[in-house]
């Protein structure tokens, strides 16, 4: 870069600058007269942030949270009367085994022991034959408590024979002339939680 003369003709001079980034190198040289120089120094400005104010009324804004909400469960209740579920226990049946006692193939002893209300005894007789039979309860009937005949010949299907049921201890009555089943059992169809009887069977040819 040169360096250039500057020359007044007459008065003063006044030189004005404003400084760069790079530096300039300036001779003044007055004929006459003074010579005044100043200079500006540079302005660097920088942003601001700047807050907006409405003149009238103000701005405001607003958030909501996300909710997270969780699945709730909602009891269910009929306008009009009500839903009632129920069910019934399943039963089982137990059959009371029975001991026999046969002297001979035509006659023996067949006893049942603590037969409940419900209960049935297992189906006898186990002799190929027997000509006629006779059978006495014993033990607690309990309020209620009935005990009757069963015969079956296929030991699957059973139908109540012709003697009375018994309510209490004693004989049944004999079989009817034509009731002589392959085989027998006693069913108690009634009686409470004490019920407890024993029924003795008395085969003969």
């Amino acid at each position: 870069m040169a360096d250039t003369p500057i020359q007044p003709a007459s008065g003063s001079l006044a030189a004005n600058g404003i400084a760069l980034a790079l530096a300039l190198s300036l001779v003044i040289t007055p004929v006459a007269g003074s010579l005044s120089a100043t200079a500006t120094a540079g302005v660097v400005s920088q942003a601001t942030s700047t807050a907006i104010t409405p003149t009238v009324g103000s701005v405001t804004l607003a958030g909501v949270a996300p909710g997270f909400s969780k699945p709730t469960v909602t009891a269910m209740v009929p306008t009009v009367g009500a839903v009632a579920l129920s069910g019934v226990a399943s039963t089982l049946a137990q059959a009371i085994g029975a001991v026999s006692n046969f002297d001979s193939v035509d006659q023996g002893i067949v006893t049942w022991s603590g037969i409940a209300n419900g209960q049935v005894g297992t189906r006898v007789p186990p002799a190929p034959a027997y000509g006629k039979v006779s059978l006495q309860v014993t033990g607690t009937f309990g309020s209620g408590g009935s005990i009757k005949l069963e015969g079956s010949n296929d030991g699957i299907n059973w139908a109540a024979l012709s003697p009375a049921a018994l309510t209490g201890a004693g004989f049944f009555a004999a079989l009817g002339a034509n009731e002589k089943p392959r085989y027998l059992r006693p069913n108690c169809t009634a009686g409470d939680s004490t019920t407890a009887l024993t029924v003795v069977a008395w085969f003969s040819s």
